[in-house]
């Protein structure tokens, strides 16, 4: 009964999860976390098209002749539970067993049990409490009998938070094999122990999906794996008991995949060996066994790493890294089976001498052929072979979940899935006059299972006519036929209509972005028959690439052909032409073609360099309209940054891969820059939010691009400040001595009278000094949010007519941009001076993940290194590194562009978010200075002076009164979130109400300087997205701060303290969404993976120079924390002050959010009512 009980709590929460739980085997991916202002008309999703290489070299081995080495039974072996039976929960008061639990209490366990039924309902229901012994068996351990055991641990999840010490012993079960467990009574308990045991005393609190490690259990492991009956690939079981309650999850939980995992590490001969992991449809670090294909099992004869070895082809590696490979129906469920590639007349012969990786020791011959691996002691196993094996090869989400999505096999195409429009192309394969060119498969805007359908079952066999495919592909988007006398297939771009257009999609949409992906192993070849038009039209302009003689290719006989077997180097041209020309000039808007171009296994120096020019031509940005790629690699990268944005001599559109691993890596790199240039390709400004302030109107908005000269910036930040004058208008500082200057002369006579210097300043102020009115508008033709700026006004000469409409002449203005103006002051500029090391940027790090403030008494947060919260800074990076999520670069480098090692990628990301840029990282230089603020989309700014809450007339509280006297010319401070990681404070100095100035406060150089600026914890591991040199767009602080007063007392002040504090409360919006690290949290307590999920801030901003941080904190099922909290007040009997009501108790309410970024829910709504001082839930209870 208890579990059912429990699960109708969590498993809403859940499921917004889910898709990243069984992705855990992996590291986050950028495409998972991208999401763009929904207000953009540039984020529509772009066209892309696949042109996969087809021809023959595809069926060539993936991997060399030479083995390099297992990666399996090297010393470490992991097991978990297989079924129901394999983990239970015996109650010791009553001796009865449970299997079928989706939890495991370890220790005190409870249990809801109903005590009066009526009419077939439970009217009462009430918690029992036991002791608890928990069983769990683990099959397949992988060790040698009396091998030398140097660690073993089970891991845990956590299935509920878990606070409080907890005190378990763990012993094993001693016998040769365990066997499962049953619902007979003391089944568990009536095992025998061994003689080891081993204490796990907790003292930490548990977060709910995080991952903890029992102590070391070598000494039981040792007892066991000793036992004469023991073997390799046995079950061991262990029993836990103890005080205290931590909640786990078990094999039964959701997808099977989150139940606990023993892990063993022994000493073994092979680990001396210096393996190499090898990419395909087997897992490298299991065993297989055969019947009828090839399943998973630990104590199979054949080894994963080496299968993949043998008898993957290119072409089988390239559709893993697609679509997951070419799989059975995928129908969900979990289990689906892969199958090699089959290819008529490509046979690869193998010669292999060595033992433990088949059932065959010693030199043999492996063949691959018809999709089979031929077996024989001869160099022809094809004929009288000893065996034959199909290579086909069950896949099981239980054992890989990471290869899974949705319960199917899917790669790089399915994760990306409908953020873009997507096509496939091939290369023809057709005969005598339809022999040249290419063939459009599946137009743009075929849905995923078509799409996947045809890749994966597309055979290999053609020549590698680059040029000529690339041509039909770029005829396809003109929607144009292609000339005639080519020999091309009939009708290669398919029916000119709605359904093949690439830019209608139910509707015309002209703004949508196309890209070719164009994925090979090798040169062009019988590439020659282009329009003559076309042909060596970049010539004079490539730097990978030698001049042209000017005699055209002749495929048959090779004259005049750059590259073997009728090769040539068209595809620059073509990329060239489709890059540089409107393709569809009858339709709003410009429509070209970004070339991606993708070198798979090959180290030919002619595909390498003809692919690198056909990327530069296909794939540059013309900054100064010329045309061409300007620069080649002889110049220094200031001159070739159209095409070589980082300066490394590659082109920015150009990628390679040697292998699997780097391909699948190399391929999301190339689709997250798509989905970036496809967000980000417009220079529009966006104007985002405005906010009142002291006297002005405070405005963010923001560029997704800005270009000037060389540099190429994205994703900019500004928030800016104009006057609003007697009549309501804005109007800039044109003069910038930050105070309002109006016509004072109200009756025209040129002299000040008595009563018209308005602003005090002693001088008459006339039209020709008044700040200019602003007006906003939109352009029509680029979407660029511009500016009127009135150099004549009706009310530069009539002040005080404010209904007054006066002539047309009265009115004369000049269009401007948004950064044309002279605002009062604009922070964005501001802090692109500030040098990195002067900012004042803190954090929260909550080292035993209560989600409390174990930070004792404040020091200055801006320097401090101990406590909970602590500064951003590079003297914290030991305490900072484990939130960060960049441990582990993995085999795909994920992260190499912050550094080599795990210490370097620390120091690099925090010397980039604080503001200074990082070599191999996204630039965000411009004009020589980096702009740190980013983009700002729905957080509104809060400007806040002095206090304004009004309790004092609202209700007689004379204690507020005296708060808002001591506060009344508090410096204004200006709160707002960006997508750089922060909540940001800025200065906007003290404002005079007598003289509507500005005045500069002590210690304040420039108005709209940054005073400091926060990281929540749940955004730490987000902030490696920032430097991705192909960054997409993602949300940090999205959201606008709530700001208010409360009478909750100084945070510092223990007891009872009665004063009133002015407090923030920001949640993320859209940002924050789940995301796990690996990592030491806790020093020196080993590495666990640790989870984190959208959150709320509050904090004490008083003084808005040192702000006090009051708590952060995620709570079970809030989804997306987007509701802006309600504060309430509840009386509790306490005794009221001489001034004032009693304290009261103080509450923020708010609502659960969405669980994705288009709005939707997987869960229920909730309400959440927290304490305002604390951030501890009051209800419900537990979240």
């Amino acid at each position: 009964m208890k579990k059912n009980i429990i699960i109708i709590g969590l498993w809403i929460a859940l499921a917004f999860i889910s898709g990243f739980e069984t992705a855990q085997a992996v590291e986050p991916n950028l495409a998972d976390y991208t999401s763009y202002p929904v207000f953009m008309a540039s984020t529509v999703e772009p066209n892309i098209l696949i042109m996969l290489d087809n021809s023959g070299s595809m069926n060539e081995p993936a991997y060399s002749d030479e083995f390099g080495g297992s990666v399996s039974e090297c010393g470490t072996a992991t097991a978990r539970p297989l079924e129901s039976r394999d983990d239970a929960e015996e109650r010791l008061d009553d001796d009865s067993v449970r299997t079928d639990t989706t939890n495991l209490y370890l220790g005190e366990g409870e249990e809801q049990v109903c005590t009066r039924w009526r009419r077939g309902r439970c009217r009462r229901w009430t918690t029992e409490y036991f002791d608890s012994m928990v069983g769990l068996r683990f099959r397949n351990v992988e060790v040698p009998p009396g091998a030398d055991i140097t660690n073993a641990y089970i891991t845990f999840q956590a299935y509920t938070n878990g606070s409080g010490n907890a005190s378990f012993t763990i012993r094993g079960e001693d016998v040769g094999s365990a066997s499962r467990f049953s619902t007979a009574d003391s089944n568990i308990s009536d095992r025998t122990d061994t003689g080891a045991s081993a204490t796990w005393n907790i003292t930490n609190n548990w977060s709910t999906g995080s991952t903890y490690n029992t102590p070391d259990l070598t000494t039981i492991v040792k007892e066991i794996v000793d036992r004469g009956d023991w073997d390799s690939g046995n079950a061991m079981a262990f029993t836990i008991t103890g005080s205290g309650t931590r909640v786990t999850r078990s094999w039964d939980y959701a997808s099977h995949s989150s139940g606990p995992v023993l892990v063993i590490e022994y000493d073994a001969v092979c680990d001396d060996i210096e393996s190499t992991r090898y990419y395909g449809y087997f897992d490298p670090d299991s065993r297989y066994s055969y019947s009828s294909g090839f399943v998973r099992d630990p104590s199979g004869a054949w080894d994963g790493n080496w299968l993949n070895w043998v008898s993957m082809r290119k072409v089988d590696v390239a559709r893993k890294v697609l679509m997951g490979g070419l799989a059975t129906a995928r129908t969900g469920g979990g289990n689906q089976t892969l199958y090699g590639e089959d290819p008529s007349g490509w046979s690869i012969l193998k010669e292999f001498d060595g033992t433990g990786v088949s059932p065959y020791d010693g030199a043999y011959y492996f063949g691959m052929a018809d999709g089979y691996i031929y077996v024989d002691d001869d160099s022809n196993p094809y004929s009288g072979y000893l065996a034959r094996y199909r290579i086909k090869v069950a896949k099981d989400i239980n054992f890989e979940p990471q290869d899974f999505i949705d319960g199917n096999l899917s790669g790089v195409l399915q994760r990306v899935g409908d953020k873009a429009f997507w096509g496939n192309t091939w290369f023809n394969e057709g005969t005598g006059s339809n022999e040249s060119g290419g063939d459009i498969a599946a137009p743009i805007g075929t849905n995923m299972t078509s799409l996947i359908t045809d890749l994966q079952n597309t055979s290999a066999d053609t020549w590698t006519p680059l040029g000529e495919s690339f041509y039909v592909a770029t005829q396809y988007f003109k929607q144009e036929a292609v000339a005639g006398g080519l020999d091309y297939p009939n009708n290669p771009t398919g029916p000119f209509n709605d359904v093949n257009d690439p830019y209608y999609q139910g509707q015309e949409v002209w703004c949508a972005k196309s890209f070719v992906i164009l994925l090979t192993d090798g040169a062009s070849t019988k590439d020659g028959k282009i329009p003559s038009g076309l042909k060596d039209l970049a010539d004079g302009h490539e730097t990978f690439l030698g001049g042209d003689d000017g005699v055209d290719c002749n495929e048959n006989t090779g004259a005049g052909c750059e590259f073997p077997s009728g090769g040539t180097d068209y595809l620059k041209d073509v990329a060239h032409y489709a890059r540089t020309t409107d393709l569809r000039p009858t339709i709003e808007g410009e429509q070209n073609i970004f070339l991606y171009t993708v070198y798979a296994f090959g180290d030919d120096p002619n595909a390498r360099n003809l692919l690198k020019e056909a990327a530069r031509q296909g794939g540059f940005e013309d900054h100064n309209a010329n045309g061409w790629p300007d620069g080649t690699t002889a110049d220094v990268p200031d001159d070739r940054k159209e095409w070589d944005k980082n300066g490394d001599g590659v082109p920015d559109t150009y990628y390679e891969a040697s292998d699997g691993y780097a391909m699948e890596a190399q391929l999301i790199a190339a689709i997250n820059d798509i989905l970036a240039r496809a967000a980000s390709g417009t220079a529009a400004s966006v104007l985002a939010t405005n906010a009142e302030g002291e006297g002005n109107l405070v405005q963010a908005y923001f560029r997704p691009t800005k270009i000037e000269g060389t540099d190429e910036v994205n994703w900019l930040g500004y928030l800016q400040a104009l006057w609003v004058d007697p009549c309501g208008n804005l109007r800039e500082d044109s003069n910038q001595d930050k105070r309002l200057n109006l016509n004072e002369d109200l009756n025209g006579n040129g002299i000040l009278d008595g009563g018209e210097d308005v602003n005090g300043n002693g001088v008459l102020d006339t039209a020709i000094s008044e700040d200019k009115i602003v007006t906003y508008y939109s352009d029509a033709t680029t979407s660029d949010t511009m500016i009127h700026r009135y150099t004549d006004h009706y009310l530069y000469h009539h002040p005080l007519d404010c209904d007054g409409e006066g002539n047309p002449g009265d009115y004369v203005y000049e269009a401007l941009g948004l950064e044309d103006i002279e605002p009062i002051w604009e922070v964005g500029k501001v802090l692109a001076d500030r040098d990195p090391d002067t900012r004042r940027i803190f954090t929260f790090i909550d080292t035993d993940n209560d989600q409390e403030l174990d930070e004792g008494v404040y020091t200055d947060i801006y320097d401090d290194t101990d406590g909970e919260v602590i500064s951003f800074n590079s003297g914290n990076a030991d305490a900072i590194k484990p939130y960060l999520g960049v441990m582990d670069s993995g085999a795909t480098d994920a992260w190499d562009y912050l550094g080599a090692t795990h210490d370097d990628r620390v120091s690099n990301l925090i010397d980039y978010i604080r503001g200074t840029d990082k070599a191999g990282a996204r630039s965000r230089t411009i004009n020589g200075k980096v702009w740190k603020l980013g983009d700002i989309v729905n957080s509104t700014p809060v400007t806040i002076a002095a206090p304004a809450d009004n309790y004092h007339i609202i209700y007689k509280d004379e204690s507020y009164q005296d708060f808002l006297r001591a506060n009344r010319d508090r410096e204004t401070a200006i709160y707002v979130g960006a997508n750089d990681g922060m909540l940001h404070a800025f200065t906007s100095w003290q404002y005079d109400r007598d003289t509507g100035s500005y005045t500069q406060p002590g210690g304040r150089v420039t108005i709209g300087e940054e005073l400091w600026a926060y990281i929540p914890q749940t955004l730490l591991p987000h902030l490696k997205w920032l430097p991705d040199p192909d960054y997409t767009h993602v949300y940090y602080v999205d959201f606008k701060p709530k700001v208010f007063d409360a009478r909750i007392g100084d945070p510092l002040v223990a007891g009872g303290d009665p004063t009133w504090r002015t407090i923030l409360i920001c949640g993320l919006n859209m940002g924050g969404r789940h995301i796990w690290a690996e990592g030491d949290f806790n020093d020196g307590n080993g590495v666990t993976t640790r989870h984190f999920y959208p959150s709320y801030v509050a904090m004490d901003i008083t003084d808005p120079l040192n702000p006090k941080l009051l708590w952060e904190r995620t709570y079970t099922e809030l989804g997306m924390s987007r509701a802006t909290p309600a504060v309430i007040r509840i009386e509790n009997g306490s005794t009221a002050p001489s001034n004032g009501f009693p304290l009261g108790d103080w509450y923020a309410v708010f609502g659960s959010g969405p669980t994705d970024y288009d709005g939707s829910s997987s869960q229920n709504g909730y309400v959440f009512v927290v304490d305002l001082k604390t951030g501890e839930p009051i209800w419900p209870t537990g979240a």
